[in-house]
Protein backbone atom coordinates (compact mmCIF):
# COMPACT_ATOMS: atom_id res chain seq x y z
CA UNK A 1 0.00 0.00 0.00
CA UNK A 2 1.08 3.55 -0.71
CA UNK A 3 0.69 4.57 2.95
CA UNK A 4 3.76 2.49 3.79
CA UNK A 5 6.72 4.81 3.37
CA UNK A 6 8.94 2.15 1.79
CA UNK A 7 6.30 1.83 -0.98
CA UNK A 8 6.09 5.58 -1.57
CA UNK A 9 6.91 6.89 -5.05
CA UNK A 10 10.65 7.25 -5.51
CA UNK A 11 11.64 4.63 -2.95
CA UNK A 12 11.41 1.51 -5.17
CA UNK A 13 15.14 1.24 -5.80
CA UNK A 14 17.87 -1.02 -4.49
CA UNK A 15 18.05 -1.47 -0.72
CA UNK A 16 20.70 1.21 -0.13
CA UNK A 17 18.89 3.84 -2.16
CA UNK A 18 15.55 2.90 -0.58
CA UNK A 19 16.98 3.35 2.91
CA UNK A 20 18.40 6.73 1.93
CA UNK A 21 15.06 7.84 0.41
CA UNK A 22 13.15 6.81 3.54
CA UNK A 23 15.78 8.41 5.80
CA UNK A 24 15.39 11.71 3.97
CA UNK A 25 11.58 11.46 3.93
CA UNK A 26 11.37 11.07 7.72
CA UNK A 27 14.16 13.54 8.44
CA UNK A 28 16.38 11.02 10.25
CA UNK A 29 20.14 11.34 10.63
CA UNK A 30 20.54 7.63 9.88
CA UNK A 31 18.39 4.59 9.19
CA UNK A 32 19.26 0.90 9.44
CA UNK A 33 17.35 -2.33 9.81
CA UNK A 34 17.71 -4.41 12.95
CA UNK A 35 17.55 -8.19 12.85
CA UNK A 36 14.87 -10.01 14.79
CA UNK A 37 17.58 -11.40 17.06
CA UNK A 38 18.91 -7.89 17.62
CA UNK A 39 15.45 -6.61 18.40
CA UNK A 40 14.87 -9.36 20.96
CA UNK A 41 18.29 -8.77 22.51
CA UNK A 42 17.55 -5.04 22.83
CA UNK A 43 14.55 -5.80 25.05
CA UNK A 44 16.74 -7.65 27.57
CA UNK A 45 13.84 -10.11 27.95
CA UNK A 46 13.93 -13.85 27.29
CA UNK A 47 12.74 -14.56 23.75
CA UNK A 48 10.15 -16.94 25.22
CA UNK A 49 8.41 -13.94 26.86
CA UNK A 50 8.04 -12.01 23.60
CA UNK A 51 5.65 -12.40 20.70
CA UNK A 52 7.43 -12.02 17.37
CA UNK A 53 4.54 -13.30 15.25
CA UNK A 54 4.46 -10.18 13.08
CA UNK A 55 8.06 -10.86 12.11
CA UNK A 56 8.38 -14.65 12.01
CA UNK A 57 4.80 -15.87 11.48
CA UNK A 58 4.90 -18.09 14.58
CA UNK A 59 1.70 -17.15 16.37
CA UNK A 60 1.48 -18.16 20.06
CA UNK A 61 -2.27 -18.76 19.72
CA UNK A 62 -4.34 -20.47 17.08
CA UNK A 63 -5.59 -18.04 14.47
CA UNK A 64 -9.35 -17.92 13.89
CA UNK A 65 -10.74 -19.71 10.87
CA UNK A 66 -11.74 -17.65 7.86
CA UNK A 67 -15.41 -18.15 8.74
CA UNK A 68 -14.81 -16.53 12.13
CA UNK A 69 -13.55 -13.39 10.44
CA UNK A 70 -15.40 -10.90 8.33
CA UNK A 71 -18.07 -8.26 8.52
CA UNK A 72 -20.73 -10.58 9.93
CA UNK A 73 -18.84 -11.54 13.11
CA UNK A 74 -20.72 -9.09 15.35
CA UNK A 75 -24.08 -10.00 13.83
CA UNK A 76 -23.42 -13.68 14.52
CA UNK A 77 -22.37 -12.93 18.10
CA UNK A 78 -25.50 -10.85 18.69
CA UNK A 79 -27.72 -13.58 17.22
CA UNK A 80 -26.14 -16.18 19.50
CA UNK A 81 -26.63 -14.00 22.58
CA UNK A 82 -30.23 -13.20 21.63
CA UNK A 83 -30.97 -16.88 21.19
CA UNK A 84 -29.79 -17.50 24.76
CA UNK A 85 -31.31 -14.42 26.38
CA UNK A 86 -34.03 -12.11 25.07
CA UNK A 87 -32.69 -9.28 27.25
CA UNK A 88 -29.85 -9.04 24.77
CA UNK A 89 -32.25 -7.45 22.29
CA UNK A 90 -31.38 -4.17 24.00
CA UNK A 91 -27.98 -4.46 22.35
CA UNK A 92 -29.54 -4.01 18.94
CA UNK A 93 -31.68 -0.99 19.84
CA UNK A 94 -30.46 2.49 18.84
Amino acid sequence: PAELIANAPGTQTDDGEMLESVRQAIGADSLVYISQQGMVAATEQPASRLCCACFDGNYPIELPSASALGKNVMENMLAAVQADNDNASALSRP
